[in-house]
């Protein structure tokens, strides 16, 4: 792929002119945490933002009837990080590439943009590597910064990228090989960071969920407080419903497998009438069911349930509870 060096000054006006056909969202740190604002100023964040970027695309509330996806403005959205890259090939085969794709979702993504940016250093909550999942984004931006000192390697991904680096190539430099090899040692250390295992073998997830004992989503599960919060921040959930208002106005809505009524049927029956049953069916979902559909987990790492769990459910505990379980057995 098509290499740039961009320093700060040019940086800061590239993505300044992007206001002219977007609009731009990047992440602005407030206290511990990084959030997605609209047209703030740029600056390389060391983690990903604290909501998913499945929420530009999918928003929580959406109206789908009477739809006007056409007249939406193209989004660009800045120093975008793996987890979230990752997260979005699972919207992508719910929303985009399942048939029929969804308008809604499919014309935000085709007009968008991404710039995404490689991680500085994990949050606590992080655990991306553990999943194989590298916390520098190799695939699905149309354009990658890598920062170094007193600018960006710029890395192309997309035809659209690179035709943005030929509007503008007045702002790039070919890239000096010390400066490539300053980008190689910085994603080395980084790896270096996130070299703790946190959860089990990678490849054992599919058989942990599927045949840890149950006295696990029964000890687990007594945790939760069924707020759904988990898979409101997750960036991979996409479990909707639909709910209609005045006027025969439809609205999607986010919705989660850890409220009571999620598997509820017309008559009444419920297959998930436990907690420990949808605490288990959220994770059966990503680890199984994904695993055997598109053969890579439904999880990106980004721990983001484990920050906003009301009941302190930590993911990473509840594999490594499922090992220790068959272990003993």
């Amino acid at each position: 792929m098509m290499t740039r060096f961009i320093d700060d000054a040019n940086l800061t006006e590239f993505l300044s002119s992007l206001k002219n056909r977007y609009l731009v969202y990047s992440p602005q740190k407030e206290g511990e945490h990084y959030f997605l604002n609209r047209d703030g100023d740029f600056t390389p964040s060391e983690f990903r933002t604290l909501e998913p970027v499945k929420s530009l695309y999918l928003y929580p509330r959406g109206k789908v009837y009477p739809g006007d996806s056409e007249k939406e403005a193209a989004l660009a959205i800045l120093g975008v990080k793996s987890c979230d890259l990752f997260s979005l090939k699972i919207q992508d085969y719910i929303f985009q590439e399942s048939l029929p794709p969804d308008p809604f979702y499919s014309s935000r993504r085709e007009k968008g943009l991404i710039i995404s940016s490689d991680c500085i250093s994990p949050k606590k909550t992080c655990f991306c590597a553990a999943l194989n999942i590298s916390p520098y984004p190799e695939t699905g931006f149309d354009l990658n910064l890598s920062p170094l000192s007193g600018g960006f390697l710029v890395e192309v991904g997309s035809s659209k990228g690179e035709e943005l680096i030929k509007e503008q190539t007045s702002y790039f430099q070919e890239p000096q090989e010390t400066q490539l090899n300053q980008r190689r040692q910085n994603r080395d250390d980084l790896l270096k960071k996130f070299a703790a295992p946190l959860i089990p073998q990678a490849d054992s997830l599919q058989e942990l969920v599927k045949k840890g004992l149950p006295d696990v989503w029964e000890e687990m599960a007594e945790r939760c407080v069924e707020c759904g919060n988990c898979n409101f921040v997750c960036p991979t959930c996409h479990c909707f419903l639909l709910a209609e208002e005045v006027h025969f106005e439809k609205f999607r809505l986010w919705d989660s497998c850890q409220f009571p009524d999620f598997a509820r049927v017309a008559g009444g029956g419920n297959p998930l009438d436990r907690r420990s049953k949808r605490l288990r069916n959220r994770y059966l979902h990503k680890f199984d069911f994904f695993k055997d559909v598109l053969g890579y987990y439904g999880c990106s790492g980004c721990g983001r349930c484990i920050e906003a769990c009301l009941g302190g459910i930590d993911l990473r505990e509840v594999l490594s509870r499922l090992e220790e379980s068959l272990s003993s057995d």
